[in-house]
């Protein structure tokens, strides 16, 4: 049968244990989850979607607070399995606008929903419990629900290799939190796979095939791979993959995190596999020294080789943030390019777009 979003797999939590030392500022857990082999397989380098839900008790919440005529065990269960429950959208704020008679809550909607700017930061800032606290009125059940948002898909990288675990699945996921106005808010999917879903229960899910981000057929070409935080996800699936495989490519990872003691996830595999001289392995921990250190000092730092490794074909893989990381580090390759390759800015920025047409300068950002 094929799994895809429509017809997800379900696949059992066999395990999870947290990869920070408890002293750390992070949660991040590695996540077994066991499957079928041959109803799902993978190759490194893929996602998966995962389906989370929302918790009963949230869930709850909302459908006690609701003012509508037959709410039912299905109505609930729609509320924690099928939508987004956190917040509230610009289709409920006109639905509770709609629905009141006129008076001062009507009001306060219209002048709300007059400035996009306005009820932009309002939707942000506001739960839906909240919401529907402060602006109480009947609704019918399908006008709510189509009001909401759908509960969709969350991607992870998949952090191990086939030839490796054919039957599992493993992930690396921080349990994401943030504060808004003093409330302490998590991360749905995030929240779902390292604390909330319990061992042995079943997580809907289906591969996201990569087109692109995956390791070359040719076991001799060395790779680059730079994957600060849970961006390291798809290397310790390629380094699996090339210890099995016997590749005699050199490897070379660049991992950063915040602290050494703390935060160097898979430390014993990527240190085995440094004595082995079958990896060459750079750290950046950023918190350890009174001047930040980031992966692309680390690049910085070792450039003229690099720029031998890629004269050599290597390909360069850089998984993790794009906002800040993956910018930095490719200004850190033109710099290198310009360096080594004694070229103008315009001939490196040529140098890598030739990269990436040619496969050999590949990310998976987010």
């Amino acid at each position: 049968m094929n799994h895809n979003r429509k017809n997800p797999y379900p696949a059992t939590l066999k395990d999870r244990w947290l990869l920070n030392s408890p002293e750390s500022t992070k949660s991040t857990y590695h996540i077994v989850l066991e499957v079928d082999k041959d109803s799902l397989p993978y190759k490194v380098g893929d996602s998966v979607g995962i389906y989370p839900t929302n918790t009963l008790e949230d869930a709850t919440k909302i459908y006690n607070l609701v003012d509508c005529e037959g709410k039912d065990q299905l109505f609930l269960e729609d509320l924690q399995e099928n939508y987004s429950i956190n917040f509230a959208t610009k289709k409920l704020l006109e639905l509770l606008k709609n629905s009141l008679p006129e008076g001062a809550k009507k009001q306060e909607l219209i002048q709300l929903l007059d400035t996009k700017d306005i009820y932009m930061k309002y939707l942000e800032e506001k739960e839906l419990l909240e919401v529907l606290k402060n602006f109480p009125v009947k609704l019918t059940k399908e006008g709510f629900l189509k009001s909401l948002k759908p509960l969709l898909p969350r991607f992870y990288s998949i952090s191990s290799s086939p030839v490796a675990t054919p039957q599992e699945i493993h992930l690396t996921v921080t349990e994401l939190s943030y504060s808004v106005n003093g409330t302490i808010r998590y991360g749905v999917g995030s929240r779902f796979l390292c604390n909330l879903a319990t061992k042995n229960q079943k997580i809907k899910l289906y591969v996201q095939p990569t087109t692109h981000f995956t390791l070359p057929e040719n076991d001799s070409l060395p790779i680059i791979m730079i994957g600060p935080g849970t961006g390291v996800a798809p290397f310790r699936a390629f380094l699996q993959e090339r210890w099995h495989r016997k590749a005699t490519g050199k490897n070379w990872l660049f991992f950063g995190e915040r602290h050494k003691d703390s935060d160097f996830y898979y430390q014993d595999f990527f240190k085995n596999l440094e004595k082995e001289n079958f990896l060459k392995l750079d750290l950046a921990f950023s918190r350890d020294s009174s001047q930040k250190v980031y992966v692309q000092h680390k690049l910085l730092e070792n450039a003229q080789e690099i720029y031998q490794w890629i004269n050599q074909g290597a390909l360069v893989y850089i998984c993790g943030d794009a906002k800040n990381m993956a910018k930095e580090v490719e200004a850190t390759f033109l710099t290198i390019f310009e360096t080594y390759g004694h070229l103008t800015n315009d001939e490196a920025r040529t140098f890598l777009k030739e990269l990436r047409k040619s496969k050999r300068y590949l990310t998976d950002v987010y």
